[in-house]
């Protein structure tokens, strides 16, 4: 496998501009030029996967307010406000997921189909730092210590995506 990314994150691929679309195919055409060189494969099946139905997403956010308030932005910008009440988080009307504090610095999450997102507090930053889909496929993110939104290390299913960066630009995707 290999993953091609745009150097700006975006949450949809819409939102990338023509310039950067172009930059974005023609990686991929030099991915295929070397990849032929070196393997002589018969072909390539190259896809995208769009939208956090088909995988899980690295964007949502929590914004502690505490000690009454905190906020779960969802991928797609979504806003859900919970509030502490009776010694415990309420959702708003009609968001069926379900926010608890594990400990003083994790947050987790739980969205109705089961999947969750838990968060960990680390300073005065609170990052995504597991995922787990509904089927129970787990992925772990690890931050740089120099920069506490930067990731640097994605584990999946047993394998590691290693991130390099260059003068605080993404350089690399290490598998």
């Amino acid at each position: 496998h290999l993953l091609a990314v745009p150097l700006r994150e975006v949450t949809d691929v819409e939102e990338l501009g023509t310039a950067e679309r172009a930059d974005l195919f023609e990686e991929i055409i030099l991915a295929k030029r070397l990849l032929s060189a070196a393997l002589k494969p018969d072909g390539f099946n190259v896809g995208f996967n769009l939208g956090p139905g088909w995988t899980i997403s690295y964007s949502d956010q929590l914004i502690l307010d505490l000690p009454n308030k905190v906020t779960v932005v969802q991928d797609n910008g979504t806003e859900d406000v919970f509030n502490y009440e009776n010694e415990g988080w309420v959702a708003p009307a009609g968001v069926y997921d379900i926010l608890t504090q594990v400990n003083s610095v994790t947050w987790k999450v739980t969205h109705k189909n089961q999947s969750f997102h838990e968060f960990k507090t680390v300073g005065a930053v609170t990052r995504l730092n597991r995922a787990v889909d509904a089927t129970g496929n787990e992925t772990t993110l690890t931050y740089t210590s120099t920069s506490p939104n930067r990731l640097s290390k994605v584990r999946a299913s047993g394998r590691d995506l290693n991130f390099v960066y260059n003068s605080g630009q993404l350089s690399q995707i290490v598998d």
